[in-house]
């Protein structure tokens, strides 16, 4: 193969975006564990300015996390439509290749 051609393995890249896709459903979960976690602790006894700080830093950090992961389920998505467009593009060639 030349070295200027791009090649891609299609099921391949389907598995490894669908590791990708569980990686982020799984973390999507973790914030809910951690949301319900940190509400439980402020309502059930730890009240005051020390219980608002931890709130409001985990709230913070884990707001930094979710948009990380909106930027992975942006990424997936254009993965996703990229190799949809590839595959399509290729079977019009093979096709346009056969009638020739």
């Amino acid at each position: 193969m030349a070295d200027d051609v791009i090649s891609i393995k299609y099921e391949h890249a389907d598995t490894e975006i669908g590791r990708i896709k569980e990686g982020i459903d799984n973390l999507e979960n973790n914030f809910r564990l951690i949301d319900e976690a940190t509400d439980g602790i402020i309502n059930n006894g730890w009240k005051g300015k020390d219980a608002e700080a931890y709130r409001d830093s985990i709230n913070s950090y884990t707001e930094i996390l979710k948009k990380q992961t909106e930027g992975l389920t942006t990424l997936v998505n254009i993965l996703k439509n990229q190799i949809e467009e590839d595959r399509a593009f290729e079977e019009e060639q093979a096709k346009a290749a056969v009638n020739s």
